[in-house]
């Protein structure tokens, strides 16, 4: 079911081209290819209008490809920290092992790498905001102009989330956990507080669909960070069943997925209790997994060598507004809620339920089964308190975040 909302332009290289050979010849001519700083707040360089669709500038697809970077491989380390992903006996990548046996060594530069590529998605982001805001805007398209915003607050506000929920400087459990950000230590909360504040914004310039994305993905920061004020008037607008997912390709680059969990891969597997959890049509649609038979490992086949990550989903939507229901801030069948999903993965209805006590147990089930390859089981393990069911209960564990403190504290 997960389909692709938006393609990265391979024209980025082409418009961010070196200078012809003919200026390197004479220095007093410039190519016309060239880019420099002052250009980059033009109305072009962020995207043009095709006959009524949105056509990506670099500007934005710069910031599209910094999701590649973390997305890919984060969704590969938290399943390994939860219960989704283990290691078979003998991993070629220590790392998922590591990770799932709790045995990481915090100087592992694997990690590092995606706190990288979240602090750069949150730069590019911010860095593209300043620009679109210093441009002139009186003689562009006004489609170009509001994708322009939405894009660059949609992914500020992904990626301070993503820093929020994954990152923690402060290995003690016991205390509140920060992010170190522009010189500064931040906690947590306050990232989240800015992160809410990105896509309220990016809500100002949304078209129909984009308002339904924004407001999915800020239904859910909500939820995860607890900052729950007003929610319901962003969860009347969520996603609907015609929505595409937002996704981010790795068609451009290696696919985490594919090389870690492919066929005879030895990196790393689905954990057989994610798979004995899996009890009707829609959840195993929705999972599909095959037997490695050179060594009987599982693996997921859901995503193969150009499969994208989803960020965003009809799916997730309903997750939010069924949790919201039994959290009683908004109103609602909670039974019909997650039939919807049921529906959404079986179209004979043979998955579809006639009552569901309204428990968080029942919640958790179906997000854990629906949502896990979307990187949220961690969080959810985290903010459930769950015991979890992989290799050692999930609460006994050290790396319930992300820990960077040997980067971070070194600033």
């Amino acid at each position: 079911m997960m389909k692709k909302i938006y393609s990265l332009l391979i024209a980025v290289t082409t418009i961010l081209s070196f200078s012809s050979c003919e200026s390197w010849i004479n220095d007093a001519v410039t190519s016309p290819n060239v880019i420099s700083e002052g250009d980059m707040n033009k109305p072009e360089y962020f995207g043009t209008n095709d006959n009524g669709t949105f056509v990506f500038g670099p500007n934005i697809s710069s910031i599209l490809n910094k999701a590649i970077d973390l997305y890919s491989p984060l969704y590969m380390y938290v399943g390994a920290m939860s219960d989704e992903i283990s290691a078979p006996s003998s991993p070629n990548s220590l790392i998922y092992r590591d990770l799932s046996q709790d045995n990481l060594n915090v100087h592992d530069g694997s990690l590092r790498g995606i706190w990288t590529s979240a602090q750069s998605l949150y730069s590019m982001s911010n860095l593209m905001l300043g620009y679109a805001n210093q441009t002139d805007w009186s003689s562009s398209d006004e489609m170009v102009k509001n994708n322009a915003f939405w894009y660059c607050n949609f992914y500020k506000g992904m990626a301070l989330y993503n820093l929020a929920a994954y990152f923690n400087a402060e290995v003690d459990k016991t205390k509140a956990p920060y992010i170190y950000m522009s010189g500064e230590k931040v906690a947590n909360s306050a990232i989240y507080q800015q992160a809410i504040d990105a896509l309220k914004a990016s809500l100002k310039y949304a078209d129909a669909t984009q308002k339904r994305i924004s407001n999915t993905a800020l239904v859910r920061v909500m939820v995860m960070s607890g900052l729950k004020d007003g929610v319901a008037i962003y969860a009347d607008n969520m996603m609907i069943a015609n929505d595409l997912d937002i996704t981010v390709s790795h068609e451009l680059q290696d696919n985490t997925f594919f090389s870690a969990m492919g066929e005879n891969s030895r990196d790393a597997m689905v954990n057989q209790t994610f798979v004995d959890a899996l009890a009707s049509l829609a959840e195993t649609n929705h999972n599909p997994t095959a037997i490695n038979t050179a060594n009987g490992a599982i693996i997921q086949t859901r995503f193969g060598q150009y499969s994208p990550q989803v960020i965003v989903s009809y799916v997730e939507a309903e997750m939010l507004r069924a949790e919201l229901i039994l959290d009683g801030e908004i109103s609602g069948d909670f039974t019909e809620t997650l039939n919807r999903v049921n529906r959404y993965y079986d179209k004979t209805g043979a998955s579809e339920v006639t009552s569901v006590s309204m428990t968080k147990e029942n919640l958790i089930h179906y997000r854990r089964v629906f949502l896990s390859w979307y990187g949220q089981r961690m969080l959810d393990e985290r903010r459930f308190q769950l015991s979890g069911e992989g290799e050692m209960n999930f609460q006994d564990r050290v790396w319930q975040y992300i820990a960077i403190d040997d980067i971070e504290y070194a600033n």
